[in-house]
């Protein structure tokens, strides 16, 4: 979202202290006042406050339980993210019906596309859309999966060409209706 030019920030929703991993490992993730940045993207911790607006705000819940329901059922866009071992499509199963029919989207992560066929009659009716994602090594070049993020924001995003460009294929982002 953000190499879209859009203002975005993730928060993570648990307190086990992942963005200080993450910053151990990639010296340009620091942290400010109130929140960690990397590339102009913002990370909120587990009990950051939020104090500035976005155009989207990505709320990790981490394992999904009955807690969670009500953020699903307000949220404009929600991606259920679930990998594809059978354990794991165990508890998907069990936890789909904490989804409101036809709301969410399916992201598969680190799934087999031998499997696909699968893996989609596996989550049944439930969700609005099932998309599989691609292996990405670097988790900030922002095109791994760029494609499949288009299809999920599809009515969202809206892509024009920008004015004032020379080249016509810069492109700018519109976020329902604003720059």
């Amino acid at each position: 979202l953000h190499s879209t030019n859009a203002k975005c920030a993730y928060c993570d929703g648990n307190n086990k202290g992942d963005l200080k991993i993450v910053a151990g490992f990639f010296p340009d993730f620091v942290r400010r006042d109130y929140f960690w940045e990397h590339r102009g993207c913002h990370f909120y911790g587990f009990g950051d406050i939020v104090k500035e607006s976005y155009d989207f705000l990505v709320i990790d819940l981490g394992v999904l339980s009955e807690n969670h329901a009500p953020y699903l059922q307000k949220a404009a866009i929600s991606i259920l993210c679930a990998k594809t071992k059978p354990w794991e499509l165990l508890a998907l199963n069990e936890k789909k019906s904490l989804v409101l029919p036809g709301k969410s989207d399916l992201l598969y992560l680190f799934g087999s596309q031998a499997n696909q066929r699968q893996l989609e009659l596996a989550a049944g009716d439930t969700f609005k859309a099932i998309h599989f994602a691609q292996y990405a090594p670097d988790l900030w070049d922002g095109k791994g999966n760029a494609d499949v993020f288009r299809k999920i924001f599809g009515m969202t995003i809206m892509e024009t060409a920008s004015p004032e460009a020379k080249d016509k294929k810069k492109k700018k982002r519109l976020f329902n209706g604003k720059k």
